[in-house]
Protein backbone atom coordinates (compact mmCIF):
# COMPACT_ATOMS: atom_id res chain seq x y z
CA UNK A 1 0.00 0.00 0.00
CA UNK A 2 1.32 3.19 -1.01
CA UNK A 3 0.37 5.48 1.63
CA UNK A 4 2.14 2.89 4.36
CA UNK A 5 5.58 3.10 2.66
CA UNK A 6 5.62 6.77 2.98
CA UNK A 7 5.25 6.07 6.60
CA UNK A 8 8.46 4.52 6.33
CA UNK A 9 10.43 5.93 3.76
CA UNK A 10 11.93 9.62 3.34
CA UNK A 11 13.84 11.48 1.05
CA UNK A 12 16.97 13.08 1.84
CA UNK A 13 19.16 15.82 0.42
CA UNK A 14 22.91 14.87 0.29
CA UNK A 15 24.83 18.17 -0.96
CA UNK A 16 28.16 18.38 -1.62
CA UNK A 17 30.38 21.03 -3.48
CA UNK A 18 29.72 19.46 -6.73
CA UNK A 19 26.55 17.50 -6.70
CA UNK A 20 23.11 17.59 -5.19
CA UNK A 21 21.96 13.45 -4.99
CA UNK A 22 18.61 12.93 -3.54
CA UNK A 23 17.94 9.66 -1.57
CA UNK A 24 15.35 7.61 -0.26
CA UNK A 25 15.86 5.59 2.65
CA UNK A 26 14.04 3.22 5.11
CA UNK A 27 13.59 4.64 8.38
CA UNK A 28 12.92 1.13 10.08
CA UNK A 29 17.08 0.20 8.34
CA UNK A 30 19.53 -0.22 11.05
CA UNK A 31 21.98 2.50 8.73
CA UNK A 32 19.09 4.95 8.78
CA UNK A 33 18.16 4.58 12.32
CA UNK A 34 21.95 5.28 13.40
CA UNK A 35 22.54 8.00 10.70
CA UNK A 36 19.02 9.79 12.40
CA UNK A 37 21.29 9.56 15.75
CA UNK A 38 24.04 11.32 14.67
CA UNK A 39 21.55 14.20 13.23
CA UNK A 40 20.01 14.24 17.02
CA UNK A 41 23.22 14.13 18.83
CA UNK A 42 24.28 17.45 16.71
CA UNK A 43 20.83 19.10 17.67
CA UNK A 44 21.88 17.87 21.05
CA UNK A 45 18.81 15.46 21.22
CA UNK A 46 21.14 12.85 23.15
CA UNK A 47 17.88 11.14 24.71
CA UNK A 48 16.45 10.80 21.47
CA UNK A 49 20.13 10.06 19.88
CA UNK A 50 20.36 7.47 22.41
CA UNK A 51 16.48 5.94 21.05
CA UNK A 52 17.64 6.23 17.30
CA UNK A 53 21.46 4.42 18.14
CA UNK A 54 20.25 2.12 20.47
CA UNK A 55 17.37 0.83 17.41
CA UNK A 56 19.94 0.18 14.94
CA UNK A 57 21.74 -1.94 17.80
CA UNK A 58 18.78 -3.81 18.26
CA UNK A 59 18.58 -4.43 14.40
CA UNK A 60 21.76 -4.99 14.14
CA UNK A 61 23.73 -6.07 17.16
CA UNK A 62 27.10 -6.16 15.77
CA UNK A 63 26.76 -2.78 14.31
CA UNK A 64 29.97 -1.25 15.85
CA UNK A 65 29.43 2.36 14.72
CA UNK A 66 26.28 2.48 16.03
CA UNK A 67 27.54 0.89 19.22
CA UNK A 68 30.64 3.97 19.41
CA UNK A 69 27.93 6.64 18.69
CA UNK A 70 25.76 5.38 21.45
CA UNK A 71 28.84 5.12 23.91
CA UNK A 72 29.57 8.68 22.94
CA UNK A 73 26.63 10.10 22.95
CA UNK A 74 25.91 8.65 26.67
CA UNK A 75 29.56 9.86 27.71
CA UNK A 76 27.80 13.51 26.37
CA UNK A 77 24.80 13.21 28.66
CA UNK A 78 26.34 12.29 31.31
CA UNK A 79 26.02 8.69 31.93
CA UNK A 80 29.64 7.67 31.20
CA UNK A 81 28.85 4.46 33.45
CA UNK A 82 26.60 3.50 31.18
CA UNK A 83 28.99 4.54 28.35
CA UNK A 84 31.41 2.05 29.86
CA UNK A 85 29.11 -0.83 29.58
CA UNK A 86 28.66 0.07 25.85
CA UNK A 87 32.49 0.02 24.90
CA UNK A 88 32.96 -3.39 27.06
CA UNK A 89 29.80 -4.93 25.60
CA UNK A 90 31.14 -3.61 21.89
CA UNK A 91 34.75 -5.49 23.31
CA UNK A 92 32.38 -8.74 23.67
CA UNK A 93 31.18 -8.42 19.63
CA UNK A 94 33.98 -6.97 17.95
CA UNK A 95 37.69 -7.70 20.42
CA UNK A 96 40.32 -6.98 17.81
CA UNK A 97 39.05 -3.52 17.56
CA UNK A 98 41.86 -1.14 18.70
CA UNK A 99 39.62 2.12 18.01
CA UNK A 100 36.97 0.24 21.27
CA UNK A 101 40.09 -0.06 23.43
CA UNK A 102 41.46 3.56 22.88
CA UNK A 103 37.90 4.90 23.57
CA UNK A 104 37.41 2.96 26.24
CA UNK A 105 40.72 3.98 27.87
CA UNK A 106 40.12 7.80 27.46
CA UNK A 107 36.79 7.32 29.19
CA UNK A 108 38.38 5.68 31.98
CA UNK A 109 41.33 7.51 32.96
CA UNK A 110 38.20 10.09 33.00
CA UNK A 111 36.90 8.24 35.60
CA UNK A 112 39.95 8.04 37.31
CA UNK A 113 40.61 4.28 36.69
CA UNK A 114 43.50 4.64 35.82
CA UNK A 115 44.64 0.89 36.20
CA UNK A 116 41.59 0.04 33.60
CA UNK A 117 42.96 3.04 31.19
CA UNK A 118 46.54 1.77 30.69
CA UNK A 119 45.26 -1.94 30.41
CA UNK A 120 43.08 -0.79 27.38
CA UNK A 121 46.33 1.40 26.33
CA UNK A 122 48.20 -1.67 25.87
CA UNK A 123 45.55 -3.65 24.63
CA UNK A 124 45.09 -1.70 21.63
CA UNK A 125 48.70 -1.73 21.37
CA UNK A 126 48.93 -5.24 21.06
CA UNK A 127 46.43 -5.45 17.85
CA UNK A 128 48.18 -2.19 16.29
CA UNK A 129 51.34 -1.63 17.66
CA UNK A 130 52.21 1.55 16.00
CA UNK A 131 49.13 3.69 17.33
CA UNK A 132 50.13 6.26 17.90
CA UNK A 133 47.06 7.84 19.61
CA UNK A 134 47.76 4.70 22.02
CA UNK A 135 51.24 5.00 22.94
CA UNK A 136 50.54 9.32 23.74
CA UNK A 137 47.63 7.69 26.14
CA UNK A 138 50.32 5.68 28.05
CA UNK A 139 52.77 8.67 27.90
CA UNK A 140 49.91 10.82 29.52
CA UNK A 141 48.27 8.33 31.89
CA UNK A 142 51.66 7.53 33.65
CA UNK A 143 52.71 10.76 33.92
CA UNK A 144 49.75 11.53 36.21
CA UNK A 145 50.09 9.17 38.57
CA UNK A 146 54.48 10.11 38.70
CA UNK A 147 55.56 7.12 36.79
CA UNK A 148 57.71 9.06 34.48
CA UNK A 149 60.48 6.82 33.68
CA UNK A 150 56.77 4.79 31.74
CA UNK A 151 55.90 7.97 30.56
CA UNK A 152 58.89 9.14 28.65
CA UNK A 153 58.74 5.62 27.35
CA UNK A 154 55.01 5.70 26.03
CA UNK A 155 55.71 9.58 24.42
CA UNK A 156 59.22 8.55 22.93
CA UNK A 157 57.46 5.99 21.16
CA UNK A 158 54.72 8.17 19.92
CA UNK A 159 57.30 11.14 18.43
CA UNK A 160 59.20 8.11 16.75
CA UNK A 161 55.69 7.46 15.10
CA UNK A 162 54.90 10.59 14.13
CA UNK A 163 57.72 12.83 15.01
CA UNK A 164 56.32 16.21 12.73
CA UNK A 165 52.82 16.16 15.32
CA UNK A 166 53.14 18.95 17.83
CA UNK A 167 51.47 17.40 20.37
CA UNK A 168 53.71 14.58 20.30
CA UNK A 169 56.98 15.94 20.01
CA UNK A 170 56.50 18.10 22.92
CA UNK A 171 55.24 15.43 25.32
CA UNK A 172 58.22 13.95 26.75
CA UNK A 173 59.53 17.54 27.28
CA UNK A 174 56.47 18.09 29.23
CA UNK A 175 56.91 14.23 31.28
CA UNK A 176 60.54 15.43 32.15
CA UNK A 177 59.80 18.79 33.42
CA UNK A 178 57.20 17.78 35.48
CA UNK A 179 59.50 14.92 36.89
CA UNK A 180 61.96 18.27 37.49
CA UNK A 181 64.23 16.78 35.10
CA UNK A 182 66.53 18.60 32.46
CA UNK A 183 64.62 18.18 29.20
CA UNK A 184 67.03 19.75 26.34
CA UNK A 185 67.90 16.32 25.59
CA UNK A 186 65.43 13.72 25.48
CA UNK A 187 67.18 10.07 25.76
CA UNK A 188 66.16 8.25 23.08
CA UNK A 189 63.82 4.96 23.43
Amino acid sequence: DNSRRRRHTSVFCVSSRRRHTRLRRDWSSDVCSSDLGCVQERLNQHTQAVASFGKAIQLKPDFLEAQMNLARVLQAAGQPLDAVDVYRNSLRLHPSSPEIYRCLGRLLWVLDEQDGAVACFRSALVLTPDDVEAHCHLGTVPRTRGEFDEAVKGSQRAVLLKPDDPSTACLPRKILADAGLPHGRVPPC
